[in-house]
């Protein structure tokens, strides 16, 4: 009897040409040092901040604050931004945070770490290292403040998230990068969904009326309300005082009709079972594989997932046709002749 592991190599044959940018883009150096950087995407330039954490366009913040949600999505404004990325998503760690010089850079880099890890590990998504022939890539990079800078992926260029140790370097707040990640993989905030008001009240007196605007175009994938996922806000996030008897009281946002301890709602440590069941519905709708055990990441033995465990194909019937098919969904040329 034959054993047959599927062991296939995906080859790049395309050649892209690439612009160098302005002297002043971001940091003054960068990881892939040999290779010429690309320009900051065209749609990140004169923005304006939404949601609390997402930078988008005038046009685009115009229609979102006299329209909401559903008014942006559904605008001619947000096509641009409705690109998906495909299975491979390239990435790139800006020097203020891939050579830290404080403790607190050093915890953000794990934190950037620790979430690729995670998200490589229980999804079909593959963020790898920037490379020389990615034009389009997601970059991290030191900044006073976590956001998104756009949503989807750009047709040329990076796209930005900024993290700062307050917000993405402390241990609690260890997803924060994961976090931003899915806003660039389009996933909105969870307290905005189209059924939350059987989940939480929301305080109409709260700082940010704007982050707790219902999205009744919140797309569900069959997902129950996850009170647990990092996308969700804390009670704490957007609250706001109340003078009484002569006192300034502090007043959450929201009030959450769940059994569990509210202050684990908003928790940024892990990436939820329904997080996850998230990205596989818009990601990865069938089965999970990838690569292993090559000279990089365009060629190995091939593994499947099913239920998060993953084990190797196995199988004397499987052909070139197969192993295009794979490299397809994988975001990668067809196999090497």
């Amino acid at each position: 009897m034959r054993l047959i592991i599927a062991i296939i190599i995906c080859m790049i044959v395309n050649v892209i040409s690439v612009e160098i940018p302005p002297a002043d883009y971001f940091d003054e150096n960068i990881e892939n040092e040999s290779c010429p950087e690309v320009e900051r995407a065209e749609d990140e330039k004169d923005l304006v901040l939404i949601d609390g954490d997402i930078l988008v366009s005038k046009e685009q913040a115009a229609i979102y604050y006299e329209s909401g949600w559903d008014g942006l999505v559904n605008s001619e404004a947000w096509s641009p931004t409705k690109a998906r990325w495909s299975k491979r998503i390239p990435y790139q760690v800006g020097a203020g945070i891939s050579a830290p010089v404080t403790v607190g850079d050093g915890r953000i880099k794990a934190n950037v770490e620790n979430s690729i890890a995670e998200l490589n590990g229980r999804t079909c998504l593959s963020f790898e290292a920037k490379t020389c022939k990615d034009t389009a890539f997601i970059k991290f990079v030191k900044g006073d403040a976590c956001y998104t800078i756009e949503l989807g992926k750009p047709n040329h260029g990076a796209r930005t998230i900024s993290l700062a140790y307050s917000c993405g370097g402390t241990a609690k707040r260890a997803r924060t990068p994961a976090h931003e990640v899915m806003h660039t993989l389009g996933r909105a905030h969870e307290q905005t969904r189209s059924d939350r008001d059987d989940y939480v009240t929301i305080d109409a007196r709260n700082t940010c009326s704007t982050q707790m605007a219902k999205n009744n175009n919140f797309r569900l994938y069959g997902i129950g309300y996850d009170f647990l996922s990092v996308m969700h806000y804390s009670q704490w996030q957007c609250a706001f005082y109340y003078a009484y008897q002569g006192q300034q009281l502090l007043v959450p946002s929201m009030i959450f009709k769940y059994k569990g301890k509210a202050d684990d709602v908003g928790q940024r440590l892990i990436l939820s079972d329904k997080d996850i069941q998230h990205i596989k519905a818009v990601h990865c709708p069938s089965m999970m594989m990838r690569l292993v055990g090559g000279r990089d990441n365009s060629e190995g033995r091939l593994e499947v997932n099913n239920e998060e465990v993953w084990g190797t194909v196995c199988s004397d019937g499987f052909d070139r046709n197969d192993a295009n098919v794979v490299c397809k969904y994988l975001g990668r040329p067809d196999v090497e002749e």
